[in-house]
C-alpha cells in the first residue's frame, strides 16, 4: 500500500498492478500502455473492505456506505461486490486477497498469510 502524506492510503497492490483509491485507475506495469479502470462504487467498496480487512463487514454497512444517502436494494451490492471479485481474478494471479460472503450478514477481504516452509 502507498501512503500519502495525510497517512491516507491512496493505492494499493493488486497482483502486478496498483489501484489508485481516488480516481481508479489501475497502473499496471507489465503493460503501462493499457488504460484500465476501476467504478467509484467499486473503490468505495474496496476502501470500506481494505480498512476492515480480515474481518466480515456487513452489507447494510457496505450499502450506506457506498450509496450514502441512496436508496439501492441489495443487488445493486451483489452487483459491486461481482465487479470486485472480477478485479481480483484479473489482477491478483497469486491470490494474495480472497473476498469472501457471509451468507446474509455481509462481505470480508482477506488477505492471505503467506506459509514458511
Amino acid at each position: 500500500m502507498v501512503v500519502s502524506s495525510e497517512n491516507k492510503v491512496t493505492n494499493v497492490k493488486i497482483g502486478n498492478v496498483e489501484v489508485n483509491l481516488i480516481s481508479g485507475i489501475i497502473n499496471q506495469k507489465v503493460s503501462p500502455s493499457k488504460f484500465d479502470r476501476v467504478g467509484k462504487r467499486d473503490i468505495k467498496a474496496l476502501k470500506l473492505l481494505l480498512d476492515n480487512e480480515n474481518d466480515v463487514v456487513s452489507k447494510l454497512m457496505l450499502m450506506d456506505s457506498i450509496w450514502e444517502n441512496q436508496i439501492v436494494t441489495e443487488n445493486s451490492l451483489a452487483v459491486t461486490i461481482f465487479n470486485l471479485r472480477k478485479l481480483l481474478s484479473k489482477y491478483d494471479e497469486h491470490n494474495n486477497y480472497t473476498l469472501i460472503n457471509v451468507s446474509g450478514y455481509g462481505y470480508g477481504l482477506y488477505k492471505a498469510i503467506p506459509v514458511s516452509t
